[in-house]
C-alpha cells in the first residue's frame, strides 16, 4: 500500500506533508503507511479523498473514488 500512495503522491507533486494536510492526518501517518504500516479504513478513505485516482487493492477487492453526483 505505501508504494501505492508514494506512486500516486509524486506526480501531483505532493509531499508527504501536503498530503497528510489535505487529507487530515499527520505526515508521520502518511510516512508510515509509505514505510508499510497499515492505514485504518478511515485514514484510507480520506487519503483517497485526495487522490481519487488512485486504486487499492485488497485480495480479490478493489477500492476506488465514487463521486457523489
Amino acid at each position: 500500500m505505501g508504494d501505492a500512495v508514494r506512486t500516486a503522491r509524486k506526480p501531483r507533486r505532493l509531499t508527504q506533508t501536503g498530503l497528510a494536510k489535505l487529507a487530515g492526518i499527520s505526515r508521520r501517518h502518511v510516512a508510515g503507511i509509505e514505510g508499510g504500516a497499515n492505514p485504518t479504513m478511515a485514514v484510507l478513505l480520506a487519503i483517497v479523498d485526495v487522490m481519487p485516482e488512485m486504486p487499492y487493492r485488497f485480495g480479490d477487492f478493489v477500492l476506488t473514488h465514487v463521486s457523489a453526483s
